[in-house]
């Protein structure tokens, strides 16, 4: 029975289907979704001719890109010189550009399809050929182009069954098991047959992530929790660059952590809490480095440093910096694009003031960099963008005793970004079996459990400080020894036996 609807109806319903993936994800968190909208992509496109699919893999990404990311818009025209409808104009040229990059490796798994000898190797290829290249296309869109490491299906399951896969094989596996449900339903419609296969990938699929939910990958390390506070300064963007402001944002974040650094607690302020050079604020950071000191308490906090080089000259690094009971400096490793640098700078600075962003000449930090001491623990650091990297995170975190994550989320404004990024860090706790502590400069700040789940949270949009306590857990989850290459190697494996059936295998019964 064929589904597919040709012209502009069926161009219609793929965009919509991309769109409505969105909600699967922060905040709504529809975790039923993906199979479902996955199944419906492939029912439109499997019966089109080459040139339409590609197409339709194009607007499907379309969809996807332009709800999910549609908080670029708030960062380029709330926070810039950018008219409205330039600014339109810049985020459909983003998302365009990115459901292109989307739409290459599904336009490649439909090439491998329309060339199946017969109608039962097609059925196969698109059985085992489509989550295997579903996960392909997460990943290489980790990477390409500097990447863009966002929207995910597998971070719909954060919280469910599904997410006791993540210390195994992370959130690409869990996207991996989504999109497999979406083919075997297909497969099983398209050959009248093999009813219960789909019922027993999902089955399989949430069986094993409640079984695996019960495995204690890590352990908590006796007598080593350590009391932690968060400071959420809620400093406006169009006012934190303003140098008129710095003497305020200085008192600000002191005045919200005395009362804490009297009991000798850690306090972490968010990135860029200072806006300013660390050297140009020596004065004031060794007297709030003494008076932390004399109190006996720890501060981590994000601030703009400049180094020099071997050759001597300045670099300029995003970091992350101990004071008082902690010690230690990290540098962020993944910048943000046309926010912390500029591609093609110079022949685009001049061009528009959007690319004219405070702190945008940041250089990337080096690979291997020691965890944070926090007084008493050791934190395995990340800044904003970094913590949507698994592999990065899993890396740096497989000596440490939690998980440390700051970010100046104020860019996404009031946009359903802010969320996104708070279920992105559930997801690193949930793969490392730690606790995560998430300190942003306006919401949302957090206490995550090993299992990512949140334990406590503030609001957004508000001045505020949120209280808890940290224990340390030891231990390497299967994702911190392996990373990437088991689910990769899978899905390899797969796509090549996909093409192998498509170009080789003849069967002699076809599907009726």
């Amino acid at each position: 029975m064929n589904l597919s609807l040709k012209g502009k109806v069926g161009d219609v319903l793929t965009l919509l289907a991309g769109s409505a993936l969105t909600l699967s994800l922060a905040p709504f968190n529809w975790i039923w979704l993906p199979p479902l909208l996955l199944t419906a992509f492939l029912l439109l496109i499997q019966q089109q001719t080459l040139a339409r699919a590609r197409w339709h893999c194009f607007l499907f990404g379309l969809g996807f890109l332009g709800t999910g990311a549609s908080w670029v818009y708030v960062s380029i025209y709330d926070y810039t010189s950018t008219p409205a409808a330039f600014a339109v104009f810049l985020t459909f040229a983003f998302v365009a550009i990115m459901a292109a990059v989307f739409a290459m490796p599904l336009c490649l798994w439909n090439q491998i399809l329309q060339k199946a000898k017969s109608q039962q190797s097609k059925q196969w290829v698109l059985l085992l050929g489509f989550p295997a290249i579903w996960v392909l296309d997460e990943w290489y869109r980790s990477w390409f182009m500097t990447g863009f490491a966002w929207l995910y299906i597998g971070y719909s399951q954060t919280e469910s069954y599904l997410g006791g896969w993540a210390p195994l094989i992370s959130v690409y596996g869990i996207s991996f098991w989504l999109a497999l449900m979406a083919s075997s339903i297909v497969f099983a419609w398209n050959t009248k047959r093999h009813i219960w296969l789909p019922i027993a990938i999902i089955a399989c699929a949430v069986g094993g992530g409640k079984i695996l939910d019960r495995f204690e990958w890590t352990s908590p390390v006796a007598g080593t929790t350590q009391s932690v506070a968060l400071i959420q300064g809620n400093v406006a963007q169009e006012e934190k660059w303003v140098p008129e402001q710095l003497q305020a944002i200085r008192t600000l974040y002191r005045n919200m952590s005395m009362p804490f650094w009297k009991t000798g607690q850690l306090v972490i302020w968010p990135e860029a809490a200072i806006p300013d050079l660390y050297t140009q604020e020596k004065p004031f950071f060794n007297a709030l480095n003494q008076d932390i000191a004399d109190k006996q308490g720890a501060l981590i906090l994000g601030v703009p440093s400049l180094h020099k080089s071997e050759q001597g000259q300045n670099i300029l690094y995003n970091s992350l910096l101990g004071m008082g009971g902690a010690h230690g400096f990290y540098h962020k490793r993944r910048l943000v694009p046309f926010g912390e640098y500029v591609p093609l700078q110079h022949w685009l600075e001049d061009l528009l003031d959007f690319f004219k962003l405070p702190m945008s000449e940041f250089s990337l930090g080096p690979d291997q960099q020691a965890d944070l001491y926090t007084g008493k623990l050791y934190a395995a650091g990340s800044i904003c963008y970094e913590i949507t990297y698994p592999e990065l995170i899993a890396k740096q975190a497989r000596d440490a005793d939690f998980l440390l994550t700051v970010s100046n989320d104020s860019w996404f404004g009031h946009s359903i970004g802010p969320h996104q990024h708070m279920q992105m860090a559930q997801m690193r706790a949930r793969e490392n079996a730690r606790e995560l502590v998430r300190a942003t400069s306006n919401g949302i700040s957090a206490f995550v459990d090993y299992r990512g789940h949140i334990v406590s949270q503030t609001p957004q949009f508000v001045a505020t400080t949120l209280q808890g306590d940290v224990q340390a857990r030891r231990g390497i989850t299967p994702y911190q020894r392996w990373g990437n290459a088991p689910i990769l190697f899978i899905c390899f494996g797969l796509l090549v036996f996909a093409l192998g059936i498509s170009r080789f295998c003849s069967f002699k019964r076809s599907v009726k």
